[in-house]
């Protein structure tokens, strides 16, 4: 979503890593801390309202599908698709939002 919500999105930063091994291109998105520093204070207030909204994104697809219980950050699903464009195989990995 990054890069197809790039052409629109000139506000925000973002960075992709690329590697290639055994002839395979690998490209994963850089984590937004990354990419500032964090002795602007300004920058960490938006940081701390930013996670605030990921809790509360976290929390409501909580509640849409198990409804109780501490939350995981950390836990997601994710749905992997391979796919092939002309002579090219892409396979490609997504975290899938509020997966019941």
């Amino acid at each position: 979503n990054k890069i197809g919500f790039a052409p629109y999105n000139t506000r925000d930063e973002w960075a992709v890593d690329a590697t290639i091994v055994q002839g395979i291109l690998f490209l994963d998105i850089v984590d937004d801390d990354d990419l500032h520093s964090a002795s602007d204070h300004r920058d960490q207030q938006n940081r701390q309202q930013n996670a605030r909204f990921e809790y509360y994104g976290y929390r409501f697809e909580q509640l849409c599908t198990s409804g109780s219980g501490a939350i995981d950050s950390n836990e997601e699903f994710c749905s992997v698709v391979r796919l092939r464009i002309a002579d090219k195989r892409l396979v490609i990995a997504a975290e899938i939002d509020c997966e019941e």
